[in-house]
């Protein structure tokens, strides 16, 4: 573009400048000064686009877990908080689950945290793929886990939750030495007006039924207050 604009004005500029004199002079201080203005307004344009580029890999690497790819503690927490105030005026519904891995430090100590990571990081394509594509999943720290269901009442989320257990129990998790090993998480929920009338207190009492899950025998679901599947 800057070649075919410095050619149109040369060919005006030899028809409309009657001294001949001062076609080369002026053609190459024209040429030269847009050149150089061309290539500066270039660089920082790629400037400002590679800048831009680089925030936004940052901005998505401060809300997704590296390990995973899911969703970190922080998506988490600024999603939730957003939720939770909207809650308040359209009375919607809205469950959460807790999960975590049953005996998750045997696995570590048996095989290493190189294979735990891809037992994580398998674990984290399974509940993408068990779970609504609008649903929230993230990984919260270590072998936790948790599922936002959003507009889903208790019954729903149990039923989700469930599907979730199984495929995680009858999965066949490969490790990077090929070996196959299984496994089994334990499940709590809460659910926004059925176990939980006061919204702040989801993840609470989420957690509470996942402690409950655990104390009680594990690879099981367990709904804040009631248990409704026991494995």
């Amino acid at each position: 573009m800057l070649t075919f604009s410095n050619i149109v004005f040369s060919s005006l500029a030899l028809v409309l400048i009657k001294d001949t004199d001062l076609h080369g002079p002026i053609i190459v201080t024209y040429c030269a000064i847009s050149y150089i203005a061309g290539y500066m307004s270039f660089y920082i344009v790629h400037f400002l686009r590679s800048s831009q580029e680089m925030f936004n890999k940052y901005k998505s690497e401060s809300t997704t877990d590296r390990l995973t790819g899911l969703n970190n503690v922080r998506k988490f927490d600024e999603v939730y908080n957003k939720l939770i105030n909207d809650l308040k005026t359209n009375n919607q519904s809205l469950s959460l689950l807790y999960i975590d891995i049953d005996f998750f430090k045997k696995i570590n100590d048996t095989y290493g945290h190189t294979e735990g990571d891809e037992v994580l990081k398998e674990l984290g394509s399974l509940l993408l793929n068990n779970t609504r594509n609008f649903d929230l999943v993230s990984r919260n720290g270590g072998e936790e886990f948790t599922v936002i269901l959003l507009d889903c009442r208790l019954d729903r989320a149990f039923e989700i939750a469930e599907q979730i257990r199984k495929k995680i129990e009858k999965h066949n998790f490969t490790l990077n030495s090929g070996k196959e090993i299984n496994l089994t998480i334990s499940i709590g929920i809460a659910s926004y007006q059925e176990t939980t009338e006061d919204s702040a207190m989801l993840i609470k009492d989420a957690d509470q039924a996942l402690y409950q899950a655990k104390n009680t025998g594990r690879n099981k679901v367990v709904a804040f207050k009631n248990t409704l599947s026991q494995a």
